[in-house]
């Protein structure tokens, strides 16, 4: 009887992780859009309030999308070495960091190294979360809940 009580526990463990997953993938996949789509609205007033020219205010999106790409090709490998967790944790810390740091921004240059640090961290977040799906679910699992 105490067999199936235990088994009973992790059944119900597994379906409270499998919750905590998919939250932690749409709050990481919503991340990536919203780096662009709340960003590009506020560029008149970033050009204005650094008194900078449109192209370079518009180089923090160049650098946005090309840190998506370098963190996609670098922390999407290195998760395969040390862990997703343990590099989801560090992208997130990253990010936050990265985030809090750009609002504090003296000038347009500092802005751009946060924006690529946030693409770079976005885009190895974004890359670990399809590991983390192939990991926990089978291929029909997949096409079930997330298409």
């Amino acid at each position: 009887m105490s067999m199936f009580k235990e088994h009973s526990h992790q059944i119900q463990n597994a379906k409270k992780n499998t919750v905590g997953i998919l939250f932690l993938l749409i709050a990481i996949r919503f991340l990536s859009g919203a780096g662009i789509d709340l960003y590009v609205p506020s560029l008149p007033a970033i050009t204005h309030y650094f008194h900078v020219t449109k192209s370079l205010v518009q180089l923090t999106i160049v650098l946005y999308v090309f840190g998506v790409g370098i963190g996609q090709l670098f922390l999407g490998a290195l998760s395969d070495s040390f862990g997703r967790k343990k590099l989801i944790l560090f992208g997130g810390f990253i990010f936050t960091a990265a985030s809090f740091a750009s609002v504090f921004s003296e000038n347009i240059f500092s802005l751009i190294v946060c924006r690529f640090l946030q693409g770079f961290c976005v885009g190895g977040l974004s890359c670990i979360c399809r590991a983390v799906v192939v990991d926990c679910y089978s291929r029909p699992q997949i096409s079930n809940k997330f298409f």
